[in-house]
């Protein structure tokens, strides 16, 4: 419930609370050019204003109860990044000062950003008068201050920060999913979500995660609907949120769908496109497919790998087509493995893909969109096979006389574009499965 909330200056936060910066939290990212440059713009266009207030924003806190006596330290559940600089800046301004920097930072991006911004602050106020200086400082102190909102438990801020930042506040999806997921993991050790935190952070580090959810699965997910989706937004999350099942059976309520469920957040079996059970099972759904996506890399970096450096590949559209051909590698893997039909299938992958950029000007995201959603997709094909069916999938390709209509085209035409392609090793490629089928 919520236990408080409250205005309250800096001072009282940062020196009157003991403040706690949880596993969950991301790290500090806060750039000085950009994020802390504005706050302290803010700060000294609103400090020598006689009698002036100046409301920072609000604060999330948790903190948890037993008895009705408060247990531990409050956690910082929203306000981290805002805190940490203002800590700094006070600590710039009286090094005696450390507020929230007590805490210990362990990740690498946090330290690199606490020194490289701790410069910043002190050259930006260094032409600062001593006077200023403590008149700044008593300012920020005094006379700033946040709306503080204080919950004793941890599901209900983690559903404050989600709709709180879903009214606006420009937040990674990835960061309102960790949230969501970890609210779900009520009977999970700490040090088992702290394990799968570190693992989520460390795939945001290698810019992998984003990647598969947004790029593999979001888009998998909503194809497999019929849904013209392509851009994955906040306002979408919900397609990766599921049933808690353990939850639902504890309040009575036992559906006969929730059986098959309870089984599966206990396998490590997964596809791409089942039903999403919410907390730790959807944890180790993303490393699954984040160790997918990787193998796909892989193979696609093979030495007799079908080209997807040809020229011209790193023109968006090209991009797009490149990332649609590897969306239907994983939906192979994940229905079939690297059985004995997956360089056939690469074959005619690569062939419904890429006839595309032959006979489209531009490759829009509304053409793939509008591509995949056909009735007739390799995606359709793989679904309704029970083993791989190469036959099968070479005749609906039928790709036979559109492809042999463009090479005549190509021959007749004196289009520039024509011209380029024939020119590029895409369209060569694209010669060589087509004699080869």
């Amino acid at each position: 419930m919520v236990q408080d909330v409250n205005v309250y200056t800096v001072s009282e936060v940062l020196e009157t609370k003991e403040l706690c910066i949880p596993y969950y939290q991301r790290p500090y990212r806060w750039h000085a050019e950009k994020s802390v440059k504005q706050l302290l713009q803010d700060l000294l266009r609103e400090a020598f204003i006689e009698d002036k207030t100046y409301r920072l924003g609000t604060l999330l806190f948790h903190h948890e109860y037993e008895n009705n006596e408060k247990k531990g330290q409050p956690d910082i559940v929203d306000g981290q990044q805002r805190l940490v600089t203002l800590s700094l800046i006070l600590h710039v301004l009286d090094g005696k000062i450390k507020g929230i920097l007590k805490n210990t930072f362990e990740h690498i991006d946090s330290k690199n950003n606490l020194k490289y911004n701790h410069i910043y602050i002190e050259s930006y106020l260094a032409t600062l008068e001593e006077k200023e200086k403590n008149a700044l400082k008593d300012f920020i102190l005094h006379r700033c201050n946040f709306l503080v909102i204080t919950v004793t438990e941890l599901g209900e801020a983690f559903q404050l920060f989600d709709s709180q930042n879903a009214r606006g506040k420009a937040l990674d999806p990835a960061d309102l999913l960790k949230a969501f997921h970890l609210r779900e993991m009520d009977q999970t050790y700490e040090s088992e979500k702290q394990r799968l935190v570190n693992q989520w952070e460390a795939a945001i580090d290698n810019n992998r995660l984003n990647d598969v959810i947004g790029n593999y699965l979001f888009r998998l997910r909503s194809w497999h609907r019929d849904a013209k989706e392509y851009y994955f937004v906040k306002d979408k999350i919900d397609l990766f949120k599921g049933v808690t099942p353990g939850k639902l059976k504890l309040e009575g309520k036992n559906y006969p769908y929730l059986n098959p469920l309870i089984i599966q957040s206990a396998t490590n079996y997964y596809e791409y496109n089942q039903p999403i059970v919410n907390g730790k099972w959807f944890f180790q759904y993303v490393n699954h497919y984040l160790d997918k996506v990787e193998r796909i890399e892989e193979i696609c970096g093979e030495k007799d790998a079908l080209k997807l450096d040809y020229e011209g590949s790193n023109r968006i559209g090209d991009k797009r087509l490149i990332k649609l051909y590897k969306n239907l590698l994983l939906v192979y893997l994940d229905r079939f493995g690297e059985d004995e039909h997956l360089e056939a299938f690469k074959r005619i992958a690569y062939r419904w893909v890429f006839e595309t950029r032959i006979e489209k000007k531009q490759i829009r995201f509304e053409t793939i969109v509008n591509k995949i959603t056909n009735p007739s997709t390799p995606i359709k094909w793989l679904e309704n096979f029970i083993q791989p069916d190469i036959n099968a999938m070479e005749m609906k390709l039928n790709s036979i006389k559109r492809f042999e209509k463009l090479k005549v085209d190509d021959e007749r035409t004196t289009s520039r574009r024509r011209k380029e392609f024939k020119k590029q090793g895409l369209y060569a490629q694209l010669i060589q499965l087509e004699e080869k089928k």
